[in-house]
């Protein structure tokens, strides 16, 4: 679904929200950051520093448990997520990948006071 041979790093979170920020800032050779967004998180287990990323949509997980057949029930998706020869996997109701040219301090995590229609990037990938 996505691939990037860039460095990524656990980036933003919002409890509130349930969403989660993974991006891949820009830097004086790269123009812009890559930012891979998950919405509706019920369960994360992300690395702080992915070198290079994979990201699946998929049904066939090793992890079986009361709860996770609860979150897949009501919606929720299983992505997983290779990096470095680790596979981490994050449960949400969505994903998407941008390419943006927001500042350090700028997240693609929306807030109540966002705009709905806020320009937050090049979509790149979503499910």
């Amino acid at each position: 679904m996505f691939q990037s041979n860039r460095l990524f790093k656990l980036w933003d979170y919002s409890v509130s929200h349930q969403q989660l920020l993974i991006r891949s800032p820009m830097t004086p050779d790269i123009p812009t950051n890559i930012d891979l967004l998950f919405w509706g998180v019920k369960s994360l287990n992300v690395e702080t520093v992915l070198r290079g990323v994979e990201v699946a949509c998929t049904d066939d997980c090793s992890i079986n448990s009361e709860q996770l057949t609860k979150f897949l029930k009501n919606g929720c998706k299983v992505f997983l997520i290779q990096s470095g020869g680790s596979s981490m996997i994050v449960v949400a109701s969505g994903f998407r990948a941008l390419e943006n040219k927001l500042d350090i301090f700028e997240s693609t995590i929306t807030t109540a006071n966002d705009e709905e229609d806020r320009e937050v990037g090049v979509e790149l990938a979503r499910a």
